[in-house]
């Protein structure tokens, strides 16, 4: 028994800091590789955020809140490993908007004129803006949190440039 509970122990030391403590209020140097969708949650709280989870249509988990600007995002997540806790290490930050009118000229402006985040219709005609975080070889937190917080700053640009 004492072997197993030391294995135990190992395994748990081995996979890092972030199976140990909240990582919404981890330190910013923490290293994380892959995320649950609890553990996004946590950061995206941390970082002030409200956010759920979900389910996609594909089966991969989605993790959905609200931009400071009041609107809706979805984070999907992709490269998932693990059946019950699903670990994944691609997150795909989403936002959508119904489209009035023709917003090509608004929506290459912006593609131009962001290197993050790309805008987009998507197969219902809806003016999409995503950006792309892969996680796989590392990110620390702080860099993450920097992520989210541009993620915020790209929705509101991205509204700006619909409404011109």
């Amino acid at each position: 028994m004492k072997a197993v509970s030391a294995f135990v122990l190992l395994a748990a030391l081995a996979a890092g800091p972030a199976l140990a403590q909240d990582l919404g209020t981890a330190d910013d140097a923490t290293v994380v590789t892959a995320l649950t969708p609890p553990q996004l949650i946590q950061v995206l709280s941390g970082a002030g955020y409200t956010a759920t989870q979900a389910v996609g249509l594909d089966g991969d988990p989605v993790v959905e809140g609200t931009a400071s600007n009041g609107d809706h995002w979805e984070i999907l997540m992709y490269r998932c490993t693990g059946t019950k806790a699903k670990s994944c290490t691609v997150l795909q930050f989403r936002a959508s908007y119904t489209a009035d009118g023709d917003l090509t000229k608004s929506m290459n402006d912006f593609n131009n004129a962001w290197v993050f985040g790309r805008a987009r219709y998507s197969a219902d005609g809806d003016a999409v803006v995503e950006y792309l975080e892969d996680i796989e070889g590392g990110i620390t937190l702080g860099n993450l949190r920097g992520s989210i917080d541009q993620w915020d700053v790209i929705i509101k640009d991205f509204v700006d440039h619909l409404s011109k």
